[in-house]
């Protein structure tokens, strides 16, 4: 069977989709802030997060194609595999991570089937390289999940695995979306994507996945495709400690460069930690009176996480 790796155009999937589209908000509540940047979702018990690791920078606009593999036999499917990779570390994740689902943006024709995977790659893996070596050991069994999308044009669906699977603290992994494609077939999907900036490569491979490679993901920009960013991401849980979400016994104020953090209650300031939308930490010193430069903070949302010399987290959002 031959491959062909193409670009295809969301005009070959249905006429009827716009040049771009975009999204509901309503459907994005659940993962988005009213100003539209990823934010945390807090459990009653404020002992654990629901977090989201995200690469892309725009959830709301869709491109109007979309790479993909192919056979040159029409009515031969292909098994493609869409992959995002994560670095708990670099994401700011100090402890377990029990991912619990993968959300993506797709349009369907006539419905598709799609399948969510997670492989676990060893220490030494660079999850930033063009290629990422893989094989079907790197696998996890256990978290597995997928949905029948019915026909309709672009929107963000979410694939629950059958069983949370906590990845250790300090890991490195992938997470993937398959799906086949059929050349000619009355059944195909769009994978979602903008040209949008984002913090890390997109992917296509996976193990087994018949697509560029049949062991590992290569890079899209590698391969030609250097403006596609997938809207792929991964969420699950992470235990925080203690939290207070949003508290009173927090101030947090911005003035140009200097970013002033204030405890109620004769509350010392034990640690404090920054970071971006995509959960990246940015290395901070904070000083003795609660002021933190933030001079090499480029514009946007940000969220700091501040904890007491009781032990206790408490987390707010503020903007440069």
């Amino acid at each position: 069977m031959k491959k062909i790796f193409t670009l295809l155009s969301v005009a070959a999937v249905s006429v009827a989709f716009a040049q771009k589209i975009n999204v509901n908000k309503d459907q994005l509540q659940s993962s988005y802030n009213e100003a539209g940047t990823p934010d945390a979702v807090y459990s009653d018990n404020g002992s654990k997060a629901e977090q989201s690791i995200i690469q892309y920078s725009d959830p709301q606009v869709f491109s109007d194609s979309t790479p993909l593999c192919q056979s040159s036999t029409p009515g031969e499917p292909v098994k493609n595999h869409d992959s995002r990779f994560f670095d708990l570390t670099t994401a700011g994740i100090d402890g377990d991570f029990k991912i619990t689902k993968v959300e993506f943006a797709t349009s369907v024709y006539n419905g598709v089937t799609f399948d969510a995977t997670v492989a676990l790659l060893p220490s030494g893996v660079d999850v930033t390289a063009d290629e990422i070596p893989m094989s079907m050991d790197d696998l996890v069994e256990d978290a597995y999940g997928s949905i029948t999308v019915p026909a309709g044009q672009t929107a963000w669906h979410t694939i629950e695995f059958f069983e949370p699977y906590t990845i250790p603290a300090g890991s490195k992994f992938g997470a993937a979306v398959g799906y086949s494609f059929v050349n000619g077939g009355d059944s195909r999907a769009w994978f979602g994507n903008n040209d949008k900036p984002q913090t890390a490569h997109s992917y296509i491979g996976w193990p087994g996945s018949e697509c560029v490679t049949d062991e590992g993901a290569i890079s899209l920009a590698s391969l030609g495709f250097p403006d596609v960013s997938w809207l792929l991401h991964v969420t699950g849980e992470t235990s925080l400690g203690t939290v207070e979400l949003g508290s009173s016994k927090l101030r947090v104020g911005v003035s140009g460069n200097e970013l002033k953090i204030e405890l109620e209650n004769n509350l010392k300031i034990a640690k404090v930690e920054i970071a971006d939308v995509s959960g990246r930490v940015i290395p901070v010193k904070v000083a003795l009176d609660g002021k933190v430069n933030i001079s090499n903070l480029s514009k946007g949302v940000y969220f700091v996480r501040v904890q007491d010399n009781n032990g206790v987290t408490r987390i707010s959002k503020f903007v440069k």
